[in-house]
């Protein structure tokens, strides 16, 4: 209900601004379809995602998280990746658009959750648990960071620290590797 609720107030906040801007209503109608046609094609995918075996994201966390380290790095070199406002943030193509940020995002929860569920309480243990997904999570955030995009890189630090810290990470661990990152 509060996502119904959520998309409600989304969908009529949008089209009232776009309403605002232009003097020909079937550019706002025109827009409203649109979002429309996201929310129905995200609920489409809610559905099937809903219905997926979690688990099977468990074998597919590696090659999940290579493809998005990879569409990270591809987006950065000129001539792939488009640059809008002087970011480079997305790749287009024939009139689709496609952030690797996005993918990243869901690819480090998959990949976090994987390792959490693998290593356990070597979570606890700096070298053979906690570094090296504070690694995975760092140099996800710097490709990100590279393009400029600060608020995802911002997001993608502390979603990844706050479920290293739900499985089990120390805090004291969280808050050493935390103060360098703080001071950047």
């Amino acid at each position: 209900c509060a996502a119904i609720a959520l998309l409600a107030i989304g969908l009529v906040t949008s089209y009232s601004v776009v309403a605002s801007r232009t003097i020909d209503e079937r550019s706002a109608y025109a827009a409203l379809l649109v979002q429309c046609a996201y929310i129905t094609m995200g609920a489409i995918v809610l559905v099937f995602l809903a219905h997926l075996d979690y688990h099977a994201l468990e074998r597919w966390h590696k090659p999940l998280m290579g493809i998005a380290l990879l569409l990270l790095a591809l987006v950065l070199v000129p001539g792939v990746g488009t640059t809008i406002n002087g970011a480079r943030r997305q790749f287009r193509v024939s009139g689709f658009s496609m952030q690797p940020s996005e993918f990243a995002k869901l690819a480090l929860l998959v990949a976090l959750g994987a390792n959490a569920s693998r290593k356990g309480e070597n979570l606890k243990r700096p070298f053979r648990g906690y570094l090296p997904a504070m690694l995975l999570i760092g140099l996800t955030a710097c490709l990100v960071l590279v393009e400029p995009d600060f608020g995802t890189a911002a997001l993608i630090g502390g979603i990844g620290t706050v479920v290293l810290l739900v499985a089990g990470a120390r805090v004291l661990h969280v808050f050493v590797t935390a103060l360098p990152g703080l001071a950047g």
